[in-house]
């Protein structure tokens, strides 16, 4: 059995446990690639390429690639869908919607080919910039404007807080954890709410002091964030301000910078 494997999906639920009606902890992107490190009847335990991620996926909703395979895709540039409505056929005709976001490494003059089975896809690609800017971090969230927010969800079609800054900075060349406890150990920590710029991470805790919520700051006093829905809310030293309801959301923990200026 291949060692290594290959979304070809839209999107793969990677499940806590192997069962279907197992919590669905995150998601693979077509595109996305992963080590296989066991098995368990149908399902395959996997760990994510892009974020050591772990979790178990249903066997038949991925591509087995040989090392080879999976080292020409590592080694290849990042490049990205950013159009919401595209998609990628393979030989067959059978048509895959990709969301933004979809790493389409190695995707040469519109096709890419993995063993038996190639895909093609004839939509412009992003390249991350570098280094990456504020500005670009922002422009990347408000694509997401909107998308309804599902645990574990990291797509147009349902995101959560974590999934939205990770897929966010990941488009822009910058690599995160999965979940927002673990990104809020990431980068450089900023004391002040105006002293923030626009790209900057926010992290939120609950009543117990656990960091439980993540948003994107624009650097005009408001936050791109997933909550209900991705949406932009006033942010100030206290926290997420809904204009609507006339009240506080999220409780401020911390701030943190990964890029400069």
């Amino acid at each position: 059995m291949e060692t290594f494997g290959f979304c070809n999906l839209s999107c793969v639920p990677l499940r806590a446990a192997a069962s279907h009606r197992s919590e669905m902890v995150s998601q693979l992107l077509f595109g996305d690639t992963f080590e296989i490190m066991g098995t368990e009847g149908s399902w395959l335990a996997v760990q994510c390429s892009h974020d050591d991620y772990q979790g178990f996926i249903d066997e038949r909703q991925c591509l087995l690639i040989s090392d080879k395979a999976y080292l020409h895709l590592q080694q290849a540039p990042d490049q990205y869908s950013g159009v919401v409505s595209s998609y990628s056929t393979d030989q067959a005709g059978r048509r895959t919607d990709i969301f933004p976001g979809a790493n389409m490494r190695a995707f040469r003059d519109g096709k890419l080919t993995l063993g038996t089975t190639t895909f093609s896809y004839d939509q412009p690609l992003q390249k991350p910039l570098h280094p990456a800017t504020g500005a670009a971090l922002v422009a990347t969230a408000r694509l997401y404007l909107n998308a309804p927010y599902l645990w574990g969800g990291r797509s147009t079609a349902g995101i959560d807080c974590s999934g939205l800054t990770q897929n966010v900075f990941k488009q822009n060349g910058i690599a995160l954890h999965r979940d927002a406890a673990m990104q809020a150990t990431q980068g450089e920590t900023i004391h002040l709410i105006w002293e923030t710029h626009a790209g900057d991470l926010a992290f939120f805790d609950n009543a117990e002091g656990e960091i439980t919520h993540a948003g994107i700051i624009t650097g005009e006093g408001t936050i791109i964030h997933a909550s209900g829905f991705v949406r932009i809310d006033d942010i100030d030293h206290q926290g997420i301000f809904d204009s609507k309801i006339r009240k506080y959301t999220h409780k401020l923990r911390i701030i943190k910078r990964l890029i400069d200026g």
